[in-house]
């Protein structure tokens, strides 16, 4: 069964933000309703609304709310007015895995019912599984993902919003963090990774995708042979084959003089000592 099905509203705002001098900062937003600038309007109203410090210092308990009663702030009155919003019903809890304030705010039109005691009870009780059901929406998400690019890829994926938070991720994407940064936060991208630019590295390359207020992030382990330029790929190539100097300087058009300084650097680039290494490194990553 729905939350509307349970507590009927014409319109609704779910929310994601941190808490930073005494005033909420948001992170996700998601309207239902209600045009994409809404968020926004409040934004230039919160210092007037006293209902959000209410909803923070009590969590979990639902601040019934009259929009646009003669006693509310004018600025909030006319913003209710704008949009049809009379009566609201909002709660917020802290999001135990991202250490977020999660807030739920449910409204209805002039021509409702306020809201009663018994909405305001479902909805504390509902809150903590609506939270739970978001984060299994994540995961499942990533599961789909993951079917549609194949078991064995060796990316692993996660979602954040846009500063950073991480909401969901694979094990493996855990991993490839713990193991570029030890001493990372435990719920957030390492402030050397900007979630909507990526980051890039000898080992570890994290691409991102928007998908509205949140971002779909992808990680890989960079192999050694991506340090190496064409020509030295091409060196490599021709040593892991099997060839002699001479024929690698002869099929790629070099001097064999600097067929021999290519291949110091590779060594040095890759990490290895011997040619054959190189034929194991470049099995490894052609399958």
């Amino acid at each position: 069964m729905s939350g509307r099905a349970l507590v009927q509203f014409d319109k609704a705002w779910w929310g994601r933000s941190t808490w930073r001098d005494n005033w909420p900062v948001e992170h996700s937003s998601f309207l239902l309703g209600l045009p994409s600038g809404y968020a926004a309007e409040w934004e230039q109203l919160k210092t007037s609304d006293a209902s959000v410090g209410r909803m923070h210092r009590t969590q979990g308990v639902c601040q019934v709310i009259h929009c646009t009663a003669a006693d509310a702030p004018p600025a909030l009155a006319d913003l209710g007015r704008q949009y049809d919003l009379c009566f609201a019903l909002g709660i917020v809890l802290t999001d135990p895995h991202t250490q977020q304030g999660v807030h739920l705010t449910l409204f209805r039109s002039a021509d409702h019912t306020p809201f009663s005691p018994l909405d305001k009870r479902l909805i504390e009780w509902l809150m903590p599984h609506l939270i739970a059901a978001e984060q299994a929406s994540y995961l499942r998400t990533l599961t789909t993902l993951r079917e549609t690019q194949g078991a064995y890829d060796e990316t692993a994926m996660a979602v954040s919003d846009r500063y950073g938070v991480l909401l969901s991720m694979e094990p493996a994407f855990a991993s490839m963090l713990a193991s570029e940064w030890p001493d990372r936060p435990s719920n957030r991208l390492p402030r050397q990774c900007n979630p909507q630019a990526g980051y890039s590295s000898h080992n570890l390359h994290i691409t991102s995708k928007p998908v509205g207020d949140l971002v779909l992030l992808t990680a890989r382990r960079r192999s050694s042979l991506e340090l190496l330029s064409t020509r030295e790929l091409q060196v490599a190539r021709g040593f892991a084959v099997g060839q002699t100097y001479k024929e690698v300087a002869r099929n790629i058009g070099m001097s064999p003089c600097t067929v021999r300084h290519h291949l110091r650097k590779i060594y040095n680039k890759l990490g290895v000592t011997r040619k054959a290494q190189i034929a194991q490194l470049l099995h490894l990553t052609d399958g």
